[in-house]
């Protein structure tokens, strides 16, 4: 039996792991769906204190590596609590900024779970009231208004039910990796806050995928706010957002959050810190198990503009160009040069690629091996589709030998290089 808020809870779940199978290592309980079964020496009981991670019902875990300075989420339905009571009374002595922090996790709980490459018709309900209730009781509850308290451990818990089932996306991956990296400067950057602070800035990025895009207008449309078409609504949404920050006196970018996590002039990361840190956090935020189920899969140097916009509070207008960026495969196939060059596949035969390759939720890359040494009197070149999964080393590859000038269109592959 567990009882508390997150940290708690989800240590539980790992200590569950731990008691059932001794010699299961950490690296062992971070293999994405990979816990072997549970139950064989006790059943487990969540009660949540809390109205934020609603890990009382959900297959997630959060154990962080204070060496690294990492938080790492431990995936499996194993680990799903058997029996989770949920007493809004326990929640009723949260300090304001709990409420502040549990209340914004929820909401991109929900948001993440609606948008989710996972999401379905099970989950698009639970997500959507979750965002209904939030808009309507998570500021009255931060002004201690008991009733509205009540129904945000209830609207937590909707949201937790959503993306158990419907997985989460870049925000929590962002969040993950950036929550306890700045530690030996005396502070961490509390896991809603930063949900809070991302979630705007990841809006904009995914907004440039048309189903995301659609999905946040009808947000939107549930929280009641104007546009006439889906881009409006995605600015409403985002100013929305931002405006609830405010309300909840949670900052709006890193460079302004202070050690205490409210707003300040200087926050406790400084420039220089931040830059130095910023590729390591980059490849781990994209090697999050979250990323998977994003919307869009960020690059690396993608990554690395975002989290630049969530600590300035810039823009995301990195993409803007992106749809003059595309083109098919045969078009930039004569700007390569000798040896490998990457580019995003973002079709194949005219389907997504995880849904033609075996099902694959990863990163793909199309490589060119432009005159390879057995056939380059024929000048022919070896074309190589890589399928790397999320959560995994391993790739599986697709190769086929063909002429870049007149057989490129065997694959039909469309393709743009990364920004």
């Amino acid at each position: 039996m567990a009882i508390g808020g997150g940290s708690p809870i989800d240590a539980a779940k790992a200590m569950w792991i731990k008691y059932e199978y001794p010699d299961c290592t950490f690296e062992d309980m971070c293999k994405v769906f990979g816990i072997p079964t549970l139950r064989n020496k006790a059943k487990f009981c969540a009660i949540s204190s809390t109205s934020g991670t609603a890990t009382e019902v959900t297959a997630f875990s959060i154990i962080t590596d204070y060496k690294k300075g990492i938080k790492y989420p431990i995936a499996d339905f194993e680990i799903t609590p058997d029996v989770a009571i949920v007493d809004p009374a326990l929640a009723q002595t949260m300090p304001k900024k709990l409420v502040a922090h549990t209340g914004m996790d929820a909401l991109t709980h929900a948001v993440e779970a609606y948008v989710s490459t996972a999401n379905c018709d099970y989950t698009d309900p639970l997500a959507l009231h979750a965002i209904e209730m939030i808009r309507d009781d998570l500021v009255d509850s931060y002004n201690e208004d008991k009733e509205a308290r009540n129904a945000m451990h209830n609207a937590q818990c909707l949201a937790g039910m959503a993306f158990s089932n419907a997985l989460l996306g870049i925000v929590h991956s962002m969040a993950h990796k950036t929550g306890a990296v700045f530690g030996d400067l005396g502070a961490h950057i509390i896991h809603g806050a930063a949900n809070a602070m991302y979630l705007p800035k990841v809006i904009a990025f995914n907004a440039k995928d048309e189903t995301a895009k659609k999905r946040y207008g009808k947000i939107a449309d549930v929280i009641g706010l104007s546009g006439s078409n889906d881009e409006e609504k995605v600015k409403a949404l985002i100013a929305y957002l931002r405006g609830l920050n405010e309300k909840l006196n949670i900052p709006l970018c890193i460079k302004n959050y202070g050690a205490d996590s409210y707003p300040t002039e200087q926050g406790f990361v400084p420039e220089n810190v931040f830059l130095e840190r910023l590729h390591d956090i980059a490849v781990n935020a994209v090697g999050d198990a979250c990323t998977g189920s994003n919307p869009r899969q960020p690059s690396v140097e993608e990554m690395e503009k975002l989290l630049k916009c969530c600590y300035y509070d810039t823009e995301v207008d990195f993409l803007k160009n992106i749809e003059k960026e595309k083109a098919f495969a045969k078009t930039v196939v004569s700007q390569v040069k000798i040896g490998r060059q990457r580019f995003f596949i973002e079709e194949i035969n005219g389907e997504r690629p995880f849904e033609r390759l075996g099902g694959y939720r990863g990163t793909l890359y199309c490589f060119f091996d432009v005159e390879t040494p057995n056939r380059k009197n024929n000048r022919m070149s070896a074309i190589g589709i890589t399928v790397v999964e999320e959560g995994k080393k391993s790739a599986r590859n697709f190769y086929s030998l063909v002429n870049p000038e007149t057989d490129f269109d065997y694959f039909n592959v469309k393709a743009y290089r990364n920004q």
